[in-house]
Parts: C-alpha cells; sequence; structure tokens
C-alpha cells in the first residue's frame, strides 16, 4: 500500500467516523425535541404531589380548610316563581333543583358529611347534571360505579333514582371519611376506589388533581351555603 492510498482510506475513515457521531447526535436531539413536544402534556395530564410516604398526623386529622378571598365563580340565582322562591344551585348553567337539594341535605346530615363537601363533589363529577352516565359506567348526579350497585341495593338503595344515586354518593363519601380522617385521602378513594388510592398512598403520593379540585369547589362552596 502506498503512502497515498494510506492518507486515503485513513481520511475516508475520519470522514465516515464523523458521520456516524453526527448522525447519533441527530437522533438524540429528535429524540429530545419529541419528548419536549409530547413529554409534557403526557407528564402533566395525571400531575400529583408527593408528600412524604409516611401519614402524619395532620393529614390524618379533618382538614381545616380556609376560604379564600376571590369571589366564587358560582352563584345562587333567583328561583323561578313556579317552584318557590328559594334559590337554585348551579354550575356552569346546571340547575341543582330545590328538590335535590333538599335530598341531599337530609342525607347529609344524616351520613355526617359536611353539605358544601357533597355540592362539590356532585359539582366535580357532573356539574349537577342528575342524568349524567361515563363511558366507564358510571352513573347519576355524584357518578356511582356499576360495580357498587350490587351491596347499595342490598342496603335498598337505587342508584339509578336520583334519589337514590343522592344517597348513594353521600354514604359512600362518609364511609371513606370515617375510614381515612382526611377530606382529601376521602376523594381519592371516592374517585379511584380503595385499591387504587391504597396503591398512591404506598407510592407516596397523597394528593391527586381531582382531590384538589373538589377541595377547591368545597372551599367555593362553603362560602356560599354559609352566605361569606
Amino acid at each position: 500500500m502506498t503512502a497515498q492510498e494510506y492518507y486515503a482510506r485513513k481520511r475516508k475513515k475520519q470522514r465516515e467516523q464523523r458521520i456516524a457521531i453526527l448522525t447519533v447526535i441527530g437522533i438524540v436531539l429528535l429524540i429530545f425535541g419529541l419528548g419536549v413536544l409530547f413529554g409534557w402534556h403526557l407528564g402533566t395530564a395525571h400531575a400529583v404531589e408527593p408528600i412524604p410516604a409516611q401519614l402524619t398526623e395532620q393529614a390524618k386529622a379533618t382538614p381545616q380548610i380556609t376560604p379564600k378571598a376571590e369571589t366564587p365563580r358560582f352563584e345562587l340565582v333567583a328561583d323561578t316563581p313556579s317552584i318557590t322562591t328559594c334559590n337554585l344551585i348551579v354550575s356552569e348553567g346546571n340547575a341543582l333543583s330545590l328538590e335535590l337539594q333538599k335530598i341531599m341535605l337530609e342525607k347529609c346530615e344524616e351520613y355526617g358529611v359536611p353539605y358544601a363537601l357533597a355540592l362539590a363533589l356532585a359539582d366535580q363529577e357532573t356539574r349537577f347534571d342528575p342524568d349524567a352516565v361515563s363511558s366507564t359506567n358510571d352513573y347519576g348526579l355524584m357518578q356511582i360505579n356499576s360495580i357498587n350497585f350490587e351491596w347499595l341495593q342490598e342496603r335498598g338503595i337505587d342508584p339509578l333514582t336520583y334519589e337514590g344515586n343522592i344517597e348513594a354518593g353521600v354514604l359512600i363519601l362518609s364511609k371513606a371519611i370515617n375510614r381515612y380522617g382526611d377530606y382529601g385521602l376521602a376523594l381519592m378513594a371516592y374517585n379511584c376506589g380503595d385499591t387504587g388510592a391504597k396503591r398512591l398512598w404506598d407510592a407516596g403520593t397523597y394528593s391527586t388533581k381531582y382531590s384538589r379540585e373538589v377541595l377547591e369547589r368545597y372551599n367555593k362552596w362553603v362560602q356560599i351555603v354559609e352566605g361569606k
């Protein structure tokens, strides 16, 4: 091999190495760009806030939620004369009728659940639509999953009726509050089921987007219900 051939091969090999390096860098930059483009949305769609792995005494205690200063998004509006002179509770155009308000208040008193918390849950779940049905077989104002129908019906509660649906939701929420001693944890169990919520707690997660949003609505409903 002549010196000329040797250096020609060497230069060719160096060019190939540079091309290979640039190709790898290009692939890495492409993957990073796709991750920035798509990964942010996927990563925040079900964002949770991890807190220490062990429940603290504060977390176990019933939370004292301080009403916020801003004007609530919800409002009480005058009812139509054909019903009564009382007020309707509304959310984004849907009104919770006086009859269903009374049922919810009675069930909250019966099962020891704050009325404002039950309102917040129904607001979060269906925006007060008593006929709502989800793609995951959740029914009614309180979005009771069909997996609960059997044991509820054994207790004489029909979750496919307006009254039964409200009672079922308040009862399930009451059980969760009594079991976990904390509104946020109870809401996680209501939303994910006991097994799903426990899986999150075992992973050190004690707050979800769902639980935070319901508690935020609860904050606002406290102000409305109590006239603050």
